[in-house]
């Protein structure tokens, strides 16, 4: 947690922690951070990675009224099977800045977690919508799962699922908020 000026408080963590592999771990998680005003109220999360294992160390409130993430990433595709330091500056509203490449830097306004994951999912909205609605397919395309998503954070039951591969999206009414690939052991 750290601030620079009073009205606006960030805290910082990792989504998606492997608790048996804190460095070295094939799953994907993300640097997760959080805006609130002088009243604790937030404003507004934002998730970045997904693509490789982060863990996030320092978080640093910057004068232009953004922050500094810094910590780890750990990709197991990587072939030298490497840990990098990773950096990473946003603006107040939690936007990239400051970098000139940010193709694997991404923002996720929803995570899906853990993954891989066994008879059970959840699902982190950042935006709350009346009709947010997570899908789950198999590799045939065929629907599993359907709920409709009507709180922050919900647990989805996937006990009755093969172990395997699945694709997943997440839309509202109006756009697909995430879409990626799930694992279940």
């Amino acid at each position: 947690m750290d601030f620079y000026f009073t009205d606006t408080i960030y805290s910082a963590g990792t989504n998606n922690i492997d608790p048996y592999e804190p460095y070295y771990s094939s799953f994907h998680s993300w640097y997760s951070l959080n805006n609130f005003d002088s009243a604790l109220n937030l404003r507004w999360t934002k998730n970045y990675g997904g693509d490789a294992y982060y863990v996030l160390r320092y978080i640093l409130a910057t004068p232009d009224g953004g922050a500094l993430l810094s910590g780890t990433k750990y990709d197991s595709d990587n072939p030298q099977n490497k840990l990098d330091i990773y950096i990473l500056k946003v603006d107040s509203g939690g936007l990239i800045t400051g970098m000139t490449e940010t193709k694997n830097s991404t923002i996720h306004q929803v995570i899906l977690y853990p993954n891989p994951g066994n008879d059970q999912c959840f699902v982190d909205l950042k935006v709350q919508n009346q009709s947010t609605v997570l899908t789950i397919y198999d590799l045939n395309g065929k629907i599993r799962i359907r709920q409709i998503l009507t709180r922050y954070k919900t647990g989805i039951d996937t006990s009755h699922l093969l172990a395997g591969l699945y694709f997943y999206t997440i839309t509202t009414s109006e756009q697909i908020i995430g879409s990626g690939k799930w694992i279940k052991q």
